[in-house]
């Protein structure tokens, strides 16, 4: 047992690795909003959104706290961090108020400035609301001790904020195929996070029969 232990770590520690080197990678891109380039990337066209306040508050909060939310998130649930509870509860509550305070409001601001049309507002603002709904659920299940459930919950977070980097990856495979437009962006963001919630509310069902 404390042999496939010590194997496990490892394991673990390169997945978290694995995950937030995509982290990092979004963090710096939000970083270049402070100094916005209007003629490529996410903020093509969109000049004329800045004059506004909703949008530039909403993207500079989002890009801030997303991947923290990501970070804390994906150390929760990949290492064993139960084991010290002060440490969880803090980490968890930390969680908590960054994912409702800032990352879920910030995802409806932006969502109402989705690229792809109605479709991809709706998709948008669905998978904000959704992750606080994911988030809301883990941290009543812990309140009344579920623990297997709050470990659903969390895994199923961690699904939701991988999101941003399953959404940047699958809009790199299209684009190699030329498919491109509101369709191929609809796609990519459905197919981001809806896939896994329905994977892990599937092993869930046959694994942990109600």
């Amino acid at each position: 047992m404390k042999s496939s232990a010590i194997w496990l770590l490892p394991v673990k520690l390169l997945f978290f690795l694995f995950l937030n080197s995509f982290n990092v990678f979004i963090a710096l891109a939000g970083a270049s909003y402070l100094q916005p380039n209007f003629s490529r990337g996410y903020l093509a066209g969109k000049e004329a959104l800045f004059d506004s306040y909703w949008f530039p508050a909403g993207l500079a909060i989002h890009a801030a706290s997303a991947p923290i939310a990501l970070l804390l998130i994906s150390f929760l649930v990949i290492f064993r961090v139960e084991r010290t509870p002060k440490i969880h509860r803090l980490l968890g509550k930390t969680t908590l108020i960054v994912l409702l305070g800032l990352v879920v409001p910030s995802g409806w601001v932006l969502s109402y400035f989705a690229f792809g049309g109605v479709w991809g507002k709706l998709i948008f603002f669905l998978l904000a609301g959704y992750t606080a709904f994911a988030a809301l659920q883990g941290y009543f299940a812990i309140r009344k001790h579920q623990v297997t459930a709050h470990k659903h919950w969390m895994h199923e977070l961690l699904a939701l904020m991988v999101s941003a980097i399953l959404l940047r990856l699958l809009l790199i495979l299209f684009h190699q195929f030329d498919f491109a437009g509101y369709t191929a962006y609809n796609t990519a963001a459905i197919f981001s996070w809806v896939p896994s919630i329905l994977i892990l509310k599937l092993v869930r069902k046959t694994t942990q029969p109600e």
